[in-house]
């Protein structure tokens, strides 16, 4: 059996000062994630994203534990 790969993705476009907005990484990491599933197996892959508001420092670290 292959051993297991496991992705945190993390990505923020939204910032709370409009002049440092992004636009593109919530792309670059959907892109990352699709790269990811279609090149492993459904059950050697464990991919959790977070984005804009999802993406707090709890949040990551809750999810990197």
């Amino acid at each position: 059996m292959s051993p297991k790969v496991y992705a945190l993705l993390v990505a923020i476009d939204e910032y709370p000062n409009p002049d440092h907005v992004l636009e593109g990484c919530v792309n670059d990491l959907t892109a990352v994630r699709q790269f990811l599933v279609h090149r492993l197996p459904a059950e050697q892959l464990e991919v959790m994203t977070l984005t804009n508001a999802e993406a707090t420092r709890a949040n990551v670290i809750q999810a990197w534990e």
